[in-house]
This record gives structure tokens, sequence and C-alpha cells, in this order.
């Protein structure tokens, strides 16, 4: 198996041994069919965890809709976090920009909350944007009429209002937190301060709830753990499924090479790898994208290059006899050479730069060409009808 399902596969088993139904698979060594087996008894098992959970939840009332509600707060932040860090990727590039059309100077971004962002030099000299006495952003008198201000403008409005929704998350998931915990352990002092958490590689690691909610709420905290547990496996099943088949598909396609090159034999061919003919019946293949002069083609017994079975032979000029509702290719001698032009779109031939590959058969005359079914064949079959 290749390393990528191997390495899934690894995935599945950590998976496996969180939250409350944790077993310890040996799911790597397993084979496939007693995977499928695992997989169908670890889901059930979280499956029944989860009901049972929430069961003991469910019996204090109105306690299930505000973990509910704290479940979407902290998919709310963790959105919110990844689209500040984007945001102001994004604004940083734009500040460089800015910053070497007008002085080659840095220039910075500072959010503080909502009424306090503001983008300028570097040391505050100068500033260019930032939120006026109504809480609107604007572009301050400095920042008018500079080259690249409206681009700047853009990108620092976006990286200010997503901070704001990130404010407004963490205010949201820090009083659905304090809600939780009043609920379960009937309380009403109940005080948090969950932060936004940390983004890498645009990827926002998970709020961890634990040491928050643990002492006024753990059978709050048992639910959601298990139910975090439920959509890891989740995922790491669907990396593995993917996974597995990309390598039972390049299995299947190294079998039909396999199978194709033993047909190709049977016939009295060689594939041929590289762009010189052999003594033997050599079989080319075309590859879309590619421009290449190929050697000996026909000079030893029959020789094919295959372009496929779409394209339609036209024996007229390259540059004037195109048809556009064809796909087309054509056959040119060119001194001692002859191009075989394949089109790559259509109106490959007739578009105003040429949308075409050429394959150049070097040492060949036009006239000892023939094209079958998809084969360009050259050599002593080649003269027969």
């Amino acid at each position: 198996m290749l390393e990528g399902a191997s390495g899934a596969a690894k995935g599945v088993e950590d998976a496996m041994a969180k939250g409350s139904a944790a077993t310890s698979y040996a799911f790597k060594s397993a084979s496939e069919s007693v995977r499928e087996s695992m997989i169908s008894d670890q889901r059930s098992d979280y499956e029944k965890e989860i009901a049972d959970l929430t069961a003991t939840v469910d019996k204090t009332k109105g306690l299930l809709s505000k973990v509910n509600a704290l479940q979407n707060a902290e998919t709310a932040l963790e959105n919110a976090a990844e689209a500040v860090d984007a945001a102001e990727a994004e604004n940083l590039g734009e500040m460089a920009k800015f910053g070497k059309v007008n002085g080659d100077v840095t220039v910075t971004s500072d959010y503080q909350d909502k009424t306090d962002f503001v983008v300028k030099t570097n040391g505050g000299a100068t500033t260019y944007i930032k939120v006026n006495s109504d809480g609107d952003l604007v572009i301050t008198a400095d920042g008018k009429g500079l080259e690249g201000i409206d681009a700047l403008f853009a990108t620092a409005k976006a990286e200010y209002n997503t901070n704001v929704t990130q404010d407004n998350a963490v205010d949201k998931i820090n009083s659905a937190a304090e809600a939780v915990m009043n609920a379960e352990a009937d309380s009403t002092d109940a005080s948090t301060n969950i932060t936004a958490p940390a983004v890498t590689d645009g990827e926002a690691a998970d709020v961890d709830l634990s040491n928050v909610i643990n002492t006024k709420a753990p059978d709050s905290l048992a639910l959601i753990t298990e139910q975090e547990a439920l959509v890891s496996f989740n995922e790491a099943v669907a990396d593995y499924t993917a996974a597995k088949a990309l390598n039972d598909g390049l299995d299947a396609k190294d079998q039909a090479i396999t199978d194709a090159d033993e047909a190709i034999s049977e016939l009295g061919y060689e594939l041929t790898d590289g762009t010189a003919g052999t003594d033997d019946n050599d079989l080319f293949l075309y590859e879309s994208g590619s421009d290449e002069t190929i050697t000996g083609f026909g000079s030893d017994g029959e020789d094919r290059l295959f372009i496929g079975t779409d394209f339609t032979f036209n024996e007229g000029d390259v540059d004037t006899d195109g048809d556009d509702s064809a796909l087309e290719v054509f056959f040119t001698q060119d001194g001692n050479d002859v191009t075989i032009t394949l089109e790559t779109a259509d109106f490959g031939s007739n578009a105003a730069t040429q949308e075409v590959d050429e394959i150049t058969l070097a040492g060949v005359n036009v006239d000892d060409l023939q094209f079958d079914g998809g084969y360009i064949v050259g050599g002593t079959a080649a003269d027969i009808a």
C-alpha cells in the first residue's frame, strides 16, 4: 500500500484512541476486511456513548440547547480566526506595495478594537487609514490621493471587518460557555476568558474547552468531547477512504498499463518510451502539451504514433484550411522532415495565436505516412492499401 494510504490508516488508529469510547484497535496492521469491521464497530461505540451522554445532559432543563449553542459558537470563532489570518496576510502584501510606491516606507496596521484601528507608517509618523469619531473606517487627509490608496483601503477594511467579527465571536463563545456552566451547576457566577485560537497554515486550532467548563459542567464537557472525537474519527476515515481509493486506482492503472503493454507486444509492436525509433515495430504515444522530434520513424519496420481517435485528418494547409467544428491533425512537409500539427481546440489552427502541438518526424516523407484510426503510420506497411 502506498505511503499516503498507510499514513491515513495510522490517522484512523489515532482517532480511535480519543473519547470515552476509545479503543486500541491495531487498525494500521489489520487486513482491509477487518478494517471495515473496526470502522463500523468504532462508529457504533461513539454513537452509543453520545446517545447516553446526550440523555444525561438533557436531564437538566435547557442544558442541551445551551451545549449546542456553545459548539456553534466554537465553530464560528474558529472560522473567524481563519478569516482574520487570511485578511491580515492579504493586507500585509498590499501595505508592502503601497509603501514601495510612496517613498519606500514601511507600512503597518494595528487593530485594538472596533474603535481603534490604523494603517500607518512604522513608528506612526503618518496615518493613512483610521476609524473616525463616528466609528467609520476612512482614508485620512494624509492618505487621500496617494498611489494605491484605494487598493490598500479595500484590504485594510477586510482586515478590520474580520477582526470585529472575531471580537464578536469571542464574546459569544464566552457567553455560551458561561451559560452552560451556570445551567449545569445551577449557579450564576460562571466566568470564562476564552480567546481566539492560533492559526497555522490557514487552519485554526481547536478551541480547548476542557480547562474552561470542566469543574462546573463535566457532563456537558463529556458530551462535547465525545462528539468531537466522532468528528475526528469520521474525518480520519474519510481521509483513509480517499487514500485507499487513490491507491486502488493506481494499482488498477498499473495493471492496465501492464495488460496493454502485453497486448501491444502480442501484436508485434514495442511501446517506446523515448523519441528514437528502433529496429522493431515501434509504438509512440502522443502526450498533449508536448512538442517533440522523433527520429527513425518508419525507417525499420512499421512504426505507429498514437494520437487518439478524437482527431480528424485534414489533408489541407494548416494555416488556411482548418475546420472550426473539428479537432484536426495536419501533415506538413518541411524540408526533409514532416511536421505533425495537432489542434488542442477545435478552432486551434484558426485561432489568432494557433492552439496546437507540433511533433516533428525527422527524415520522413509525407507521402509515406497514413492516418488510420487514431494512429499515424509509417514504414513498409504504410505503403500497403
